[in-house]
């Protein structure tokens, strides 16, 4: 299930959203409904009723009544911490302010819901760590990563589960016992053998032809960019390798297999022995290998 979409997550996205910019009027109305400010659709309409002119925040600004002045105060102070605050400590300061902890967990399936939370708070703490602390860019980080449906919730409502992922998924995420498996599977490298090959960066590269002894052969712009591309693909994989050996709490256990371990383990150790250990990892064919 997506992250964005449960319940809790879902009011705390509108609420960061309304701190950003009140003036957008959904995200306004779905933390105004929340549990969390406790709106009814009659509230709603009555405030609406008594300024149809305007956005519906101005409506809100207008409205007389006790509950929109108390609104309009709390969004007031959390909008002033947000622009002094990073973004983890504004997450905490809207938990402590609004009670958003203590509201969900009592209601059904309140472990999960408070594990959703964290899992939203370790998100804005990766991505904080990352260099930006500013709620705009981490709203438009979040629309990016909702839209490649990288953004998963947990389920935790059954002892004993088995969550089953792909690497990618599982970004931002943690779990006490992971399993990262298929470590044997080889690389791609498709992408280094085509016909023609581009790269952004070093333009195109060709094969040149001998029509008089009918041969094809790479020339040097195709065998540098095969070399840069292979390159950036380690080192993605690499990366992916990473996040992937991150993911686990409390215990992580990889598998790899191969038909030859034997001849692949006395490979490793002669050119460890020779002092080969950078041209070592570069030759990996596949993640077992590191």
């Amino acid at each position: 299930m997506d992250l964005l979409k449960t319940e809790e997550i879902a009011t705390l996205h509108s609420l960061l959203q309304a701190v950003q910019n009140p003036r957008l009027d959904i995200p306004l109305l779905a933390a105004m409904a929340s549990p969390i400010f406790g709106f009814t659709a009659d509230d709603l309409a009555v405030i609406r009723a008594e300024n149809t002119r305007n956005d519906f925040y101005q409506a809100v600004l207008d409205s007389r009544e006790e509950k929109c002045l108390l609104f309009v105060a709390e969004l007031k102070q959390l909008r002033q911490a947000a622009r002094g605050l990073s973004l983890t400590r504004l997450l905490e300061e809207i938990f402590m302010r609004t009670g958003m902890l203590d509201t969900y967990a009592a209601m059904e399936g309140g472990q999960l819901r408070l594990a959703n939370l964290e899992m939203f708070y370790q998100l804005a703490a990766e991505f904080e760590a990352g260099g930006n602390r500013d709620l705009p860019r981490f709203l438009e980080h979040l629309d990016a990563m909702q839209n490649q449906g990288l953004i998963t919730a947990g389920d935790q409502s059954a002892t004993g589960c088995v969550t089953i992922m792909s690497i990618h998924k599982s970004k931002g995420l943690e779990f006490p016992v992971v399993f990262l498996c298929g470590l044997g599977r080889e690389f791609n490298t498709e992408s280094q053998r085509s016909a023609v090959l581009c790269h952004k960066d070093m333009g195109l590269g060709l094969s040149a032809v001998d029509a008089t002894n009918r041969l094809r052969y790479p020339t040097i712009a195709k065998r540098s960019i095969s070399a840069k591309i292979g390159t950036e693909s380690v080192s993605e994989e690499l990366r992916v390798l990473y996040v992937a050996m991150t993911r686990a709490r409390d215990r992580l256990i990889m598998t790899y297999a191969s038909n030859r371990l034997q001849q692949d383990l006395t490979a490793i150790v002669r050119q460890i022995d020779a002092g080969g250990k950078e041209l070592l990892v570069r030759e990996a064919v596949c993640p077992g290998d590191w």
